[in-house]
This record gives structure tokens, C-alpha cells and sequence, in this order.
């Protein structure tokens, strides 16, 4: 457990992940603007999942057609382990189109998203890159 609440700890606290009182699993819950936009979230959750150099599959919910939640255990060790929190970094830089009123009553989510799109901007300037995708 002590181990998992120092990783919870290097997390991004604008993601708001919580970690499970029972330090079993991290989750992470908000709002989408509408049904495409959280199917959207979900598609590009799934795609980072599946890359070779990852294969972590989290448990993903969508309930009321845009209310997401994504929980993030290895169910082979029976709790959290360094491929969950890689995971969740990873899926903290997708763009989610959220709930305007949802985004109002937590405001902090918004302000992630811009801080990780300007560094990752920022880093595309840089190295040439022009294939940057939101």
C-alpha cells in the first residue's frame, strides 16, 4: 500500500484519479458533453491499451451515455502495480470534450487539459514534428 500511495502521489492531481481505500485499484470519473464525445474517450482508452508496448486493459464503464469511469488494477496481482499508474499517465493526455456543467462544478480538469496540451505543443514545435493530434 505504501508503495501505491507514492505512485498515486507523482499522479497529476488536475486528472483527479482516487485511490481505493484498500489501495486495490485507482479510478477516475467525469462527465462527457454528449454520447460521441465519451465513445471518443473510450475508443482512444482502448487503442493506448492495446499498444504492444503496453497491453493494460483498465476496466472501463459508461453509464447515462456520457459518464465515464475508468478503473485501473492488474487483476493478476491482485492490486496496483507500475503498469497502472504508466497507464493513467498515458490516458491523462487524452483530450475529453466535458460536460460544460460538469466542467463548472470541477474546474481543475480544464485547466489539465490545457497544461498538457501546450507542453505536448510545445514539444512537437520543437522536434519538427507536425503530426501533433488532439
Amino acid at each position: 500500500m505504501d508503495q501505491a500511495l507514492e505512485e498515486f502521489r507523482t499522479l497529476n492531481p488536475a486528472s483527479q484519479w482516487t485511490l481505493a481505500s484498500d489501495g486495490s485499484h485507482i479510478s477516475r470519473k467525469f462527465v462527457c458533453r454528449n454520447w460521441q464525445a465519451a465513445m471518443n474517450v473510450l475508443n482512444e482508452i482502448s487503442a493506448i491499451a492495446e499498444r504492444k508496448d503496453i497491453q493494460h486493459h483498465p476496466d472501463l464503464h459508461l453509464t447515462n451515455y456520457r459518464e465515464v469511469e475508468i478503473v485501473l488494477s492488474t487483476h493478476a496481482a491482485n492490486g496496483l502495480t507500475t503498469y497502472d499508474f504508466s497507464l493513467a499517465r498515458k490516458i491523462d493526455h487524452i483530450k475529453v470534450d466535458f460536460s460544460p456543467k460538469w466542467l463548472k462544478s470541477h474546474p481543475i480538469s480544464a485547466s489539465s487539459q490545457v497544461a498538457f496540451e501546450s507542453a505536448e505543443e510545445s514539444s512537437q514545435r520543437k522536434s519538427g514534428d507536425n503530426d501533433f493530434h488532439k
